[in-house]
């Protein structure tokens, strides 16, 4: 990991702010229901929505962005083998001296199936040996984005609205999820 040379930036955003660049991401860079490995994207930038129990994996090595959006109650992603065998084919395809990871979701512990679905993304992410920023059980709906241009992920909350003026961005962080470790390769920011 010594070659790598950029910092993402990780930007907390409201629904509006994220919906308003959002007609930049065609249906080709678009990770959509049913949220399978299928719906996992590689391109210079990707987006998802409506992020609840389900969990995100990115994967950046700077020019593109490999991202998936996964269903724990999706029965076809009960085995995590396949996703993770799928994963690692993709990342074999990515400049592996830059690569940095971004990781969120989870409802959290009433749903056991969320759970472990998150918990083996961050297995995979360390035994990849990924420098990852974790974002674990979002209090609302998230959307997320990406984009190679600004290296910059987009996190959308309702709840920043009301935290923005009055909180740092890591403090507002801590609000929206019950877990978060920016990586210090990232930056967070409104």
């Amino acid at each position: 990991m010594d070659g790598i040379s950029f910092q993402s930036k990780i930007r907390l955003v409201t629904p509006h702010e994220i919906n308003v660049g959002s007609s930049k991401y065609t249906r080709s860079k678009f990770v959509d229901y049913p949220w399978t490995v299928k719906q996992s994207v590689i391109k210079n930038e990707a987006m998802t929505r409506d992020v609840v129990d389900c969990s995100v994996c990115g994967i950046t090595d700077g020019q593109n962005v490999f991202l998936n959006h996964i269903c724990p109650t999706m029965e076809e992603n009960f085995d995590f083998k396949k996703i993770n065998n799928f994963i690692k084919a993709k990342v074999k395809l990515m400049n592996k001296e830059n690569l940095q990871g971004f990781l969120l979701g989870s409802i959290g512990n009433e749903m056991y199936q969320s759970r472990l679905l998150f918990e083996n993304f961050r297995r995979l992410m360390d035994e990849l040996n990924i420098p990852t920023s974790i974002f674990r059980h979002g209090l609302t709906k998230i959307d997320v984005a990406y984009s190679s241009k600004t290296d910059e992920w987009l996190v959308s909350s309702d709840m920043v609205k009301q935290l923005r003026p009055k909180f740092s961005p890591e403090t507002g962080a801590d609000y929206i999820f019950d877990e978060v470790k920016v990586s210090p390769l990232d930056e967070l920011s409104w």
